[in-house]
């Protein structure tokens, strides 16, 4: 006779009762980024995340693995005995698993934490600003709530998204990521925009947030979520709409990538085509070379995109393969070339220095820059390295730690540059780029080709002037 298969509906409740049984406060289906988490436990700074399946597949492992940007550690639930080469992949990715049978949770495997607690970095900005709380992901449903809880003198500890300091525990409540629909209208009232405009040369606009992408170093879809959350056109051009009242006509789009999903960043261009903003604006967007099509930039450029800042890492093959980014060095080509049909300005950005970076890639990395024809070409020598990012957990191997360049402090920016470059790599540039004015690049001495935007005369001097834009286009444009 046939024994019923078990439901994943039968593993919550003993799991459930198992992490209430060792203290935790435990939430069940959290939202985060357009998908759920099946349980949360939170205990002080503690945050343990349990995904539940009836066995133990690949699909579960990456699903799982994932979490670990926004908890200490992470559980599979599963209701049959996992094998052992299921049980050494959940060690290699430092997941532990749970075996529930007859209502019994046994663990099989104690997780480890392979990213630095949430707690680390954001503890130390907390107590560095001497704050009483912090809001960690989206802010703003989080800390309209909070105000108003706070003015009507209301317990506000149970908001989501909050970092509290309790005794000497700076404790997390659960992550809730708003889907665009909730937000409030983009009216761009509440701030002195038009100062920032013309004391920063440009403004900021949203099209999404989120990224899919699984590029190794990037901080985005730790911060804003590994699910594209979009928003409608019609909410994007209300906003620009908006700017544009207040003499605002110089923009940046503030998503991770413009251009993903493609679908999406063609219909907000036709949405801003219709409303006949087109020619009222000049706009510049992040984007990544693929996918990028002739069509989308034609649509770009009648919507007033003047420049498009791709940012491509490399044009070695090899090292785009490490960074785990999605496109070939002829990806790149072809995205320059079907700017420039558009009349499109482009700028490349490179991050040399990565794991497993030498002189050749480096040189071949140039060359193919040099080929591109694209107006600029960002150097940035060195990656940083950010907590909860796969670069980070990489990094710390033996093999590759000796590439750190740490701060001072706790608090001060990590970089890794590898070995193979590290003494040579400003030498090695200098030499590849001789004058040649399309590469922007911080060498320490030469300060006037400085790429550092931050405290940057020539960029400061140039928007007192007048010049508007992204900051990469009115360097290019301006002749101090």
């Amino acid at each position: 006779m046939d024994l019923p298969k078990m439901k994943e509906t039968d593993l919550a409740k003993p799991v459930a009762a198992w992490m209430r049984s060792r203290g935790y406060t435990v939430y069940a289906e959290v939202p985060l980024f357009g998908r759920r988490l099946d349980f949360v436990g939170i205990k002080e700074m503690e945050v343990v995340c349990v995904e539940l399946k009836t066995s133990l597949t690949k699909y579960l492992v990456r699903q799982a693995y994932i979490n670990h940007i926004v908890t200490t550690e992470v559980y599979v639930g599963v209701g049959t005995k996992p094998r052992n080469t299921s049980i050494e992949l959940c060690k290699k990715y430092g997941l532990g698993i749970l075996s529930v049978k007859n209502g019994s949770v046994i663990v099989v495997l104690k997780p480890t934490i392979r990213y630095e607690p949430m707690s680390g970095q954001r503890k130390q900005i907390l107590e560095l600003c001497k704050a009483d709380a912090g809001v960690w992901g989206d802010g703003e449903v989080s800390f309209r709530e909070l105000a108003g809880r706070i003015e009507a003198k209301k317990d506000w500890l149970d908001l989501p998204n909050l970092i509290t300091q309790r005794g000497s525990n700076w404790v997390r409540n659960p992550l809730y990521a708003a889907s665009p629909e909730e937000l409030p209208p983009m009216d761009r009232d509440q701030f002195d925009n038009i100062r920032y405009f013309n004391e920063g040369g440009q403004a900021g606009f949203e099209t999404k947030r989120g990224c899919p992408e699984k590029c190794v170093y990037c901080a985005d879809p730790v911060a804003k979520g590994n699910r594209t959350r979009v928003r409608s056109p019609e909410s994007v051009v209300h906003e620009l709409k908006k700017l544009l009242g207040q003499g605002i006509d110089r923009l940046h789009t503030c998503d991770s990538e413009f251009n993903i999903p493609e679908w999406h960043a063609e219909e907000v261009c036709r949405e801003i085509i219709s409303a006949d903003l087109g020619k009222r604006l000049q706009w510049y967007a992040y984007c990544s070379p693929v996918p990028f099509s002739r069509e989308l930039a034609g649509l770009m450029s009648a919507a007033g995109c003047a420049g498009i800042n791709f940012g491509v890492d490399s044009g070695d093959a090899g090292i785009l393969k490490r960074l785990n980014r999605n496109f070939t060095p002829e990806d790149i080509l072809t995205a320059a070339r079907v700017c420039k049909e558009s009349g499109i300005a482009v700028m490349f950005d490179l991050l040399l220095g990565s794991p497993g970076e030498t002189k050749e890639s480096v040189t071949g990395t140039i060359e193919l820059m040099k080929q591109s024809q694209a107006d600029v070409i960002g150097m940035n020598t060195g990656v940083r390295v950010y907590p909860g990012t796969r670069l980070k957990v990489q990094v710390e191997t033996p093999d590759l730690k000796t590439g750190l360049v740490e701060g001072e402090g706790p608090a001060d920016p990590v970089f890794y540059i590898d070995a193979g470059v590290r003494d040579c790599i400003f030498e090695l540039l200098d030499s590849l780029i001789g004058n040649n004015r399309r590469f922007f690049f911080f060498d320490p001495s030469k300060p006037d080709r400085n790429y550092n935007y931050n405290s940057n005369k020539r960029l400061i001097d140039a928007i007192q002037k007048g010049y508007r834009g992204a900051y990469w286009d009115i360097l290019r444009k301006y002749v101090s």
